[in-house]
């Protein structure tokens, strides 16, 4: 049984209605838990696969550069 209390009126709903309510809370619940263990995937595999571009990156730029310096100043 389930029991909505709204604006100061009580509303119970009972048997198989409760049993459906339920069901769909329950799977509007599985549906927004879904959506947010995929976006907070796709955000780690994008910080992810950012750091392994940037990283080796930043790496090579640097050997350039010192490369690149005038021999004085080294």
């Amino acid at each position: 049984m389930l029991v909505i209390k709204s604006k100061g009126t009580t509303s119970t709903v009972t048997g198989w209605r409760a049993w459906v309510v339920f069901a769909v809370l329950c799977v509007v619940a599985v549906v927004v838990m879904a959506a947010v263990v995929m976006l907070l995937l796709g955000l780690t595999v994008t910080i992810g696969v950012i750091f392994l571009v940037v990283v080796p990156l930043a790496i090579v730029g640097a050997v350039i550069a010192e490369l690149l310096r005038p021999m004085r100043s080294r």
